[in-house]
């Protein structure tokens, strides 16, 4: 059975969901550059949508997309490497100054920047150190083509602390298996295409597998592990959405 079209904190649902979710977590700063969001999920298209707070200094927000847990996905990871098409992610990412692009990675420890994108538009006034209503959405589409999305909410709370609403998308980008995206081969593997998302794959071996990873990095804190620059989320979940039939 689909969802409602807000959930019970009163978030308008982008998209119509089955009504599957996986609350996101507050994690670490393990890396020291900007407190870490996340949560895994099993969901080949998924909605991740909720509420940020940005922090002092910080440089951006993004979310690694589409891809595993990202421990031993780098070179010498020990695994198959005919499973080196799994340890690949989107990356987009919504700039302090509100301006957007898409990153990836491909190898965990290559970060990738100008992916192309079909269209994109600036967050007007920027996003530094407030509240912001924060989305990001992977599907696929009739062509089985994956599609990536980001938007955005400013001023996401009214005078009642209920959601506004005031949603705009601000980034989409189709694979359409060109190499402009994730490219077509890399370290001399060859990437499938439609390359499917590696619900199935764990770098750790793990079993079962974890599923994909939904993390989200405030980049550019480095003022120590706890509440780094002020950041905070709520409302926050990753839901499992229907394929929309035409996008907005």
């Amino acid at each position: 059975m689909s969802s409602p079209e807000f959930d019970e904190f009163g978030t308008k649902m982008l998209y119509l969901t089955t009504g599957q979710f996986f609350d996101m977590k507050e994690g670490g700063d393990p890396a020291g550059n900007g407190q870490r969001y996340n949560a895994n999920h099993k969901f080949e298209n998924y909605m991740m949508i909720g509420y940020f707070k940005t922090g002092k200094d910080q440089e951006q927000i993004e979310m690694k997309t589409d891809g595993p847990n990202h421990s031993k996905c780098n070179r010498g990871g020990n695994f198959d490497m005919d499973k080196l098409w799994s340890c690949m992610w989107y990356e987009p990412q919504l700039h302090i100054d509100g301006t957007v692009s898409l990153g990836g990675e491909w190898w965990h420890d290559t970060n990738r920047s100008g992916l192309r994108v079909d269209t994109k538009k600036n967050v007007e006034g920027g996003i530094k150190e407030q509240w912001i209503g924060y989305a990001v959405i992977a599907y696929f589409n009739s062509d089985q083509h994956r599609v990536i999305e980001q938007w955005c909410c400013k001023n996401p709370f009214g005078p009642d602390g209920k959601p506004t609403n005031n949603w705009e998308m601000n980034l989409r980008s189709t694979e359409n298996g060109d190499g402009s995206m994730f490219p077509q081969t890399f370290d001399h593997v060859t990437i499938p295409f439609p390359r499917q998302p590696p619900i199935d794959f764990d770098p750790k071996g793990r079993e079962p597998p974890r599923g994909l990873e939904a993390e989200i990095r405030m980049h550019g804190e480095h003022e120590g592990h706890q509440n780094p620059g002020g950041t905070d989320m709520k409302w926050c979940r990753v839901y499992e959405i229907i394929p929309p039939s035409s996008p907005p």
